[in-house]
């Protein structure tokens, strides 16, 4: 798997399929520090690249039409053939996909670690923001039980805990 990965950062641009998008596909893209030009679609499975792409926070394109995706697919490729940054072009399309091949994922490759670049393939960020909605909704059901989450008040109730035992999380 490391090996693909490694041959995957050779490429310039993930170009996802539709009607229905690559899904996992996409996400080694995305983790290899690769830009993504998706089509979203109408139904969940042709979002599903759409969706990755937006949480990658400029690690994709998003368009909304077939000639918008051919549209930024043919100046990805003009920009990697020239090598150069191209001027702005006027057309939306094209203009984002080369914010997204020249500043975007680009910013991984130069510093952070593949997926790292991407807060939702980075396993240390990730799972710090799941511990803080863990944390968030256990306390908001301790408050709706009429409980406080203060430590001095915890400590004098411990025998007032929910049926399961549990107290709330610092």
């Amino acid at each position: 798997r490391s090996h693909s990965h490694f041959r995957l950062r050779l490429a310039d641009l993930y170009l996802d399929t539709f009607p229905y998008s690559g899904g996992a596909t996409a996400v080694d893209a995305l983790m290899s520090s690769v830009p993504v030009l998706t089509l979203a679609g109408e139904v969940m499975i042709a979002r599903s690249s759409a969706s990755l792409g937006h949480a990658c926070e400029g690690g994709s394109m998003v368009v909304r039409s077939v000639a918008e995706y051919e549209d930024a697919a043919a100046a990805a490729a003009r920009t990697a053939k020239s090598g150069t940054k191209p001027s702005a072009s006027g057309d939306r399309a094209v203009d984002v996909m080369k914010v997204v091949l020249n500043d975007g994922v680009a910013k991984g490759r130069e510093g952070k670690r593949g997926g790292d670049a991407c807060p939702l393939t980075s396993s240390r960020d990730w799972g710090r923001a799941f511990a803080r909605l863990v944390k968030t909704a256990f306390n908001l059901k301790w408050a709706e039980q009429g409980r406080t989450t203060s430590t001095s008040k915890r400590h004098t109730n411990k025998q007032k805990r929910f049926h399961h035992g549990l107290t709330p999380l610092d």
